[in-house]
């Protein structure tokens, strides 16, 4: 069953066209990777998918229903999660503190979220407690935000997409810039949300995880999909290696 579906999507940027009359589909409960050269249009596309941009034309569609005209509040409360290569946590406040202002009982009334009497916010500690055990970082709980670091700020950003109960998360570049123990909390955690019935969409530019990971992986280049399909036929394309490398394979008889 398809989750979401891009249909003829186009976005410009002067004379430079960002998105060029780009289509895929997006299969509920999947992890899907979107990947291409720099400047391929993969970011444009995720900010245009999040309700960020909006397209000069082209459709959307989210569970069938149109959201191509829907801004980023809308998007989330359908169930739509995103994380950022730039790291957009709140750095003064604890990891414990980002992670309940992202349960979907706070969206409305955040000054709720730090209150110590309620008895709902004492049983959202606990659930963010046990998110944060699930990553080992439970001993990092009561640590202001910006005392974390980086690959625990990146790995807080998923927990929090988590957190908000999205049913569709777009994770862009979830392992840029970390070590690989953290890598592999990450990875754990994405099937985490697969096995919890989550759709996961991830732009990334490391191929080893990505090529693990995904079952479907989407190759994009100057703006349009060029390729769709598993991980091994995405390898074996030779119009990827074209977008990669500027040139064809080379055969041997």
């Amino acid at each position: 069953m398809t989750i979401l579906e891009v249909q003829n999507l186009n976005k410009h940027f002067g004379g430079i066209k960002a998105i060029n009359n780009c289509s895929f589909s997006i299969e509920k409960n999947s992890i899907t990777g979107l990947i291409g050269p720099n400047g391929a249009g993969k970011t444009t596309m995720f900010n245009i998918l999040s309700g960020l941009l909006t397209p000069d034309s082209g459709s959307i569609y989210y569970q069938e229903n149109d959201i191509t005209n829907l801004n980023t509040h809308e998007r989330t409360k359908l169930g739509f999660g995103r994380s950022f290569q730039s790291i957009r946590i709140f750095p003064e406040l604890t990891t414990i503190e980002n992670l309940i202002l992202a349960f979907p009982e706070n969206n409305d009334n955040l000054w709720q979220a730090f209150s110590k009497f309620q008895t709902k916010q004492k049983s959202l500690h606990k659930k963010a407690l046990e998110l944060l055990t699930s990553v080992n970082l439970e001993e990092k709980a009561n640590l202001k935000g910006y005392e974390l670091s980086y690959g625990q700020k990146k790995l807080l950003e998923i927990l929090r997409v988590e957190a908000n109960n999205a049913d569709l998360v777009l994770l862009d570049e979830p392992t840029a810039g970390i070590n690989p123990t953290l890598i592999q909390n990450i990875k754990i955690q994405i099937k985490n949300l697969q096995k919890a019935g989550k759709t996961i969409f991830i732009v990334e530019h490391n191929m080893p995880f990505i090529m693990n990971l995904c079952e479907q992986i989407i190759v994009m280049d100057q703006g349009k999909e060029i390729a769709m399909g598993t991980p091994k036929e995405i390898q074996e394309n030779p119009q990827v290696l074209v977008a990669y490398l500027g040139k064809k394979r080379q055969t041997h008889a």
